[in-house]
C-alpha cells in the first residue's frame, strides 16, 4: 500500500507506472488494476539473480526512470545487479535488512529510522529517514487536515490487521471483543484483508458477537472507515500512519519483527497503548485496554493528536522532489 501512495503521486505528477511481482495474487492485481496501474507478473523467485534481471528488463523496455523495491529480500546483490543494469533505484526499508546498499536512494519512514541502520552503503545513497517521508495514498492525504470529535466514549471500533493476517490475531480480537455483546451503542466493524486465510471462520466469530459486530471485506476506502472509528485495533505496520493522519486513537499488536519497533515508537512519543506480541496478547489484557481506553476520552484526544503530529500527508511529494533531483 506504501507503494500504491508513491505510484499515484508518480503518476499525477511525472507519468506512468508499472507493478511487478512475483505474486499472482488476484485481489492485490484488482485493486492495482482499479487505480489504472499496469500490473506485470514476474516468474521467477523474489529477490533472485533472475528477478533482478527480469525487473530491469521490463523496466527499460516500459521506458521508467526508476525502480522501487520493498521486500526484505531485496538483498545487496539484488540491488547491484539493478544498478549494474543502469536502472535508478529506491529501496524501500524499515531496519536496514540488507548486508550493502547499492540504491540510489533510500527511504525509512519509521520513527526510529537512523542513519546508524545503514553503515554499508554507497557514497552518493541519499538516506531519507523518518515519518516527513510517510508514504500514504490519496484517499488519506486528501483528508490529512481533516479534523476528528473525541466523545466521552469511544463506541465504533474498528479491527484492522493488515491484508493477509496469517498469524490469526483478527479472529483472536473478535472473540475477545465478545464481551461487548449486547452493550449499548457499541459498533464494531472488523476489516479482512484481501489475503486472509480463513474467511469462513472469522465470518462465523463476527455472527456471533451480536448485531453490533460487522465484517467488511474488499474495502476499497479505508479512510472513510477511519473517518467512522472512535477507536481502532490494528497490527504495527503501515496501518498505524494511516490511522495517526485519520486521528484515530489506537491500540497495536504486534505480528512481525518489522512492527515491534514501529509500535514501541508509537507507544513512547505519542502515548499509543502497545500491547506487544501477538501470542502474548490475553483475551483479558485486550479487553482491558480496550475498556480503559475506550472511557478516557482525554487519553483518547492526546494519542491521536500526538500520532497525527508525525504525519502531514506530505511524505510522497518530499519522496517524489528527491527522485526528481536525481533523475
Amino acid at each position: 500500500m506504501r507503494c500504491l501512495g508513491l505510484a499515484q503521486l508518480w503518476r499525477e505528477k511525472r507519468g506512468p507506472v508499472t507493478f511487478v511481482s512475483a505474486n499472482d495474487g488476484m485481489a492485490a492485481r484488482e485493486r492495482l488494476t482499479r487505480e489504472g496501474m499496469q500490473v506485470l507478473v514476474n516468474h521467477v523467485p523474489a529477490g533472485s539473480r533472475e528477478d533482478a534481471a527480469e525487473t530491469a528488463a521490463i523496466a527499460l523496455r516500459e521506458g521508467n526512470a526508476w525502480i522501487v523495491v520493498d521486500g526484505y529480500h531485496f538483498s545487496g546483490l539484488y540491488q547491484k545487479a539493478i544498478k549494474d543494469s543502469g536502472c535508478r533505484l529506491l529501496c524501500l526499508d524499515d531496519y536496514g535488512h540488507a548486508e550493502h546498499y547499492h540504491a540510489d536512494i533510500i527511504v525509512n519512514q519509521n520513527l526510529q529510522a537512523e542513519k546508524g541502520l545503514y553503515p554499508r552503503r554507497e557514497a552518493n545513497t541519499k538516506l531519507l529517514l523518518g515519518p516527513r517521508y510517510i508514504l500514504l495514498r490519496d484517499e488519506f492525504r486528501r483528508r490529512s487536515k481533516q479534523e476528528k470529535a473525541f466523545l466521552a466514549r469511544a463506541r465504533k471500533i474498528l479491527v484492522t490487521m493488515g491484508g493477509s493476517d496469517q498469524e490469526g490475531a483478527t479472529l483472536r480480537v473478535v472473540r475477545a471483543l465478545h464481551f461487548l455483546q449486547g452493550q449499548e451503542g457499541y459498533e464494531v466493524r472488523v476489516v479482512a484483508g484481501p489475503a486472509y486465510p480463513c474467511l469462513p471462520t472469522l465470518r462465523q466469530a463476527v455472527r456471533e458477537a451480536g448485531e453490533g459486530f460487522r465484517l467488511c471485506c474488499d474495502v476499497q476506502d479505508m479512510a472513510e472507515l477511519m473517518a467512522w472509528a472512535d477507536l481502532a485495533i490494528t497490527a504495527g505496520g503501515s496501518t498505524c500512519w494511516e490511522l495517526a493522519c485519520m486521528k484515530v486513537p489506537t491500540i497495536v499488536i504486534v505480528l512481525s519483527r518489522d512492527q515491534e519497533p514501529v509500535a514501541a515508537a508509537m507507544a513512547t512519543r505519542a502515548g499509543t497503548v502497545n500491547l506487544g506480541w501477538h501470542h502474548e496478547v490475553s483475551e483479558r489484557h485486550l479487553q482491558k485496554a480496550v475498556g480503559e481506553v475506550a472511557f478516557d476520552r482525554t487519553r483518547r484526544e492526546q494519542i491521536a493528536r500526538a500520532a497525527a503530529s508525525f504525519v502531514d500527508g506530505k511524505g510522497a511529494e518530499r519522496v517524489i522532489q528527491e527522485m526528481q533531483e536525481r533523475s
